[in-house]
Parts: C-alpha cells; structure tokens; sequence
C-alpha cells in the first residue's frame, strides 16, 4: 500500500477505532504494533518496478550492443551486460528469500518479484544463446 494511502488509513480509520476501545485494549494494540515495526527493521525493500526498469534498460542495452558490435566490428559489451544482469538478479534473489523467509511478509510481490525472474533469465537464454 503507498504511503499516504497507509497514513490515510491510519488516520480516517485506525485511529478512531482505537479511541473508542479500553485504555488497556488500547495501549495492548500500540504495544503489539511497536513489536511489528520494530521486527521488520532492516527488512529489504522489493521494489518490483524499480527492478523491471532496471532488467528492461539492460535488455535493451544489450539489444543494441548485439546490432552494434555486428554492423560496426567493434567489441561487444555482452559479457559485461550479462554479467551485470546476472548480479543484480542474485542480489535481489537474496532480498526476496530474506524477506520471505526472514520476515515472514509480503509473500504475493516476492511471488511477482520470482516471475519477474525467471522471465528475465528465460529470456537472457533464448537472446544470448551460448
């Protein structure tokens, strides 16, 4: 959920609700809300389009390094592009199972971060066969 749809849920909803319970129902939820904040400290960020961006600039880079290097004999770049995709996909393979795995959150976008993936390598293989 985005930020200010969060603090607008927070604030027209949550809120009210907990003016309106027990002063000891009431300092129970914070208290168990702190817990929850503070037990998803330093969980990695799954920024799904951040990273589909970043896969789909690389693509494209390495698209053109391929016409490039053929139409003017110059040295490819491919290894290199690879290589930088191949290590910005293991980096946030690490993300997703930590947050997963670790925190125990966010299971439907770590899914669409894996499909995000495996159709990324799918389509590293059959572009750059060999």
């Amino acid at each position: 959920m985005p930020p200010e749809a969060q603090r607008t849920l927070l604030e027209q909803h949550l809120f009210p609700l907990l003016d309106a319970v027990l002063p000891e129902k009431r300092e129970s939820v914070v208290t168990v809300a702190s817990q929850l904040k503070t037990s998803l400290v330093g969980k990695p960020v799954l920024d799904y389009e951040a990273k589909q961006a970043e896969i789909n600039s690389l693509l494209r880079e390495l698209e053109i390094d391929s016409k490039c290097s053929c139409l003017k004999k110059e040295r490819s770049k491919r290894d290199q592009l690879l290589e930088e995709m191949i290590s910005s996909l293991t980096d946030w393979m690490n993300d997703i199972w930590s947050v997963v795995y670790e925190y125990h959150v966010e299971f439907a976008l770590a899914h669409n971060c894996l499909m995000l993936a495996a159709e990324t390598i799918e389509t590293m293989i059959k572009t750059n066969p060999g």
